[in-house]
């Protein structure tokens, strides 16, 4: 019933995209995705079918052509569908030989793109091509030239890669693997450098001595970092500011504030991976930062008060990414570096040491 309707309906609006004689005809069908944007996903079907209008011996309808001639209400609701028969029902409807479709995926940072070309006549898919790329989907653009030769089954003078088919058949043998491996992509591939933007939970761990007690300085805040994303590496802005407060049992018993606040440019390469879905990344950090601690000292009914003044210029911090590559929670844990403080006298003297660990948790979205 649903093919009468739509078959009518195209004949009623003189739509019919009959094939001229010695040509067979291709309708193109936007491409899915759940994971890009729309006008990303029509970009590439609009570059697709420019490739297949290359290609002597075929009539190509393009994707806008098949949204016009299925303005109707009938023709609009068939084009949700995903099934071989479904789509074999438009291209009849359409008077084409084939359809062409297909989906992009991603799988972490890597991109998917499979395309099929159904035989209207058998309603079934007569060929299949697949390829994988890594880092930006603008790399797919490259291989489609490649991919239309192999499913029209001619010559082309690119051709798909042996490593990419190797990684597609790689992931479908241990989709689940829990292996450790190293990431050993180059550093510098083709295309765009993305940006990123983060925020963070942070927790800051200090010590400093007063005579012969060594006491903790904790403290609590936030951290937001854009950066830069790369192939396989990212350069991130650490914006922190923490602050706490703390009693020294025993020689200071009124409450200690101390805040730490800076920034600097930390440098993440994403070295090693666990089943595509954890990335462990270490980082090395140069910028400033600023500690100041205001410490009371409680003798008899006199408060003593003292600054301790610390200036820290480099990090070191390892982070571990659960997620895609472009929506991710992160957890690190590293530490500051830098100078160190005293103040008082030798009998009771009082420093602040280095380093400052800290650990931090948020989440990241790379555009």
């Amino acid at each position: 019933m649903r093919i009468g309707i739509l078959t009518a309906v195209l004949l009623l609006s003189g739509g019919m995209f009959l094939s001229a004689f010695g040509e067979k005809s291709i309708a193109v069908m936007n491409l899915r995705s759940e994971e890009l944007r729309p006008t990303d996903c029509i970009a590439v079907t609009n570059y697709l079918t420019t490739e297949l209008q290359k290609i002597k011996g075929y009539r190509i309808l393009a994707w806008d052509d098949v949204t016009n001639m299925l303005e109707h209400q009938a023709g609009k609701q068939a084009l949700g569908c995903e099934d071989d028969e479904c789509l074999a029902e438009i291209g009849g409807a359409l008077g084409v030989d084939y359809i062409l479709a297909g989906d992009i995926g991603s799988i972490g940072d890597r991109f998917l793109m499979n395309l099929k070309l159904i035989n209207i006549n058998r309603a079934a898919t007569e060929r299949r091509a697949s390829t994988i790329v890594e880092g930006n989907i603008g790399l797919l653009m490259d291989r489609l030239p490649a991919m239309v030769g192999e499913i029209l089954e001619i010559e082309t003078q690119q051709k798909i890669p042996e490593v990419v088919i190797d990684q597609t058949l790689e992931l479908s043998k241990e989709p689940n693997s829990m292996q450790l491996t190293p990431i050993d992509q180059p550093e510098t591939r083709e295309g765009r450098v993305r940006f990123s933007l983060g925020a963070g939970f942070n927790f800051s761990q200090g010590w400093y001595h007063f005579a012969d007690y060594t006491n903790t300085i904790q403290s609590y805040g936030f951290s937001v970092s854009p950066g830069l994303k790369f192939s396989r590496s990212r350069l991130n802005l650490e914006l922190t500011i923490v602050g706490g407060e703390n009693v020294m049992d025993g020689y200071i018993e009124v409450p200690t504030h101390t805040f730490t606040a800076g920034g600097g440019l930390v440098w993440y390469l994403e070295t090693w991976r666990i089943a595509d879905i954890i990335t462990i990344a270490p980082g090395l950090g140069a910028g400033f930062w600023y500690t100041e601690d205001e410490i009371a000292e409680k003798i008899g009914r006199i408060n003593d008060t003292h600054y301790l003044k610390t200036y820290q210029f480099g990090a070191l911090y390892l982070r571990v990414k659960i997620g895609r590559d472009t929506n991710c929670l992160f957890f690190d844990v590293g530490q500051i570096v830098g100078t160190d403080a005293e103040v008082g006298s030798k009998e009771r003297l009082l420093y602040r040491v280095p380093p400052i660990m800290q650990l931090r948790a948020g989440y990241e979205r790379t555009f």
